[in-house]
This record gives structure tokens, sequence and C-alpha cells, in this order.
């Protein structure tokens, strides 16, 4: 869309990065480091977000680039509970990317995670 980005060269090949889900803390680099995020962000979604509306305060969960919803955490003694908001359903594979993020944030909090769904 007539928009240059950089990036530094990679000493190897990237591995495939289309089913890999990130979980965001709110005011991460990759959010705030551009004034345009249309990129990465689909405005239209704006609604999806929390009341204030600004993808900034949001914990992103990003998928293949793109922001694909938000999340939330509950830390407990013995667990911490996470409750993510995506903006469209996930399929089969994305799901299993979700999980394995969710995983890996368990692993870095050294706590299970037991992922809460929000029925509207």
């Amino acid at each position: 869309d007539e928009q240059t980005y950089w990036f530094a060269p990679s000493p190897s090949p990237a591995k495939d990065l289309s089913q890999t889900v990130y979980l965001l803390p709110n005011y991460d680099e990759y959010m705030v480091g551009y004034t345009d995020r249309s990129a990465v962000f689909d405005a239209l979604q704006t609604d999806k977000l929390d009341s204030r509306g600004n993808i900034l305060f949001n914990h992103t969960i990003v998928l293949a680039g793109q922001v694909v919803g938000t999340w939330k955490r509950t830390i407990k003694k013995g667990e911490v509970i996470l409750t993510p908001s995506f903006f469209t359903a996930l399929n089969t594979a994305e799901t299993d990317a979700f999980a394995a993020s969710v995983n890996r944030y368990g692993t870095f909090l050294g706590k299970p995670v037991n992922v809460s769904i929000e029925v509207e």
C-alpha cells in the first residue's frame, strides 16, 4: 500500500511465523513504535477494544503480524486466568497456536494458565 518499512538483515532465514501467536502487553513497542498502525491493526475493530477505545491501552493478541484480539489476565495464588477477546473466530491451526502461546506464557510465569472464554 505504498508504505516502506526497513528491517535489519537477518543472519538466518526466518521461519514461517504465519501460525505464531503472541500475547503482547499494553504499550508494547510493536504497537507504540509507529504512529500509523494500519499495517498491523484494522481501525474498523476499534469498537471491540475496551471502553477507552485506544489500542495502546489493551493487551493484544497478534497472529501472523496482525492484531486479532485483546486479552486480560487475573493472577491468583496458584494460577493465572487469561480471558481473550477475539475479533473473529480462529480456525483449528490458529486455536492451536493460541494454546501454544498460552502455554509459553504459563511457563514464563511459572504458573498454570487457565483460559476463560466470555460468552456474550
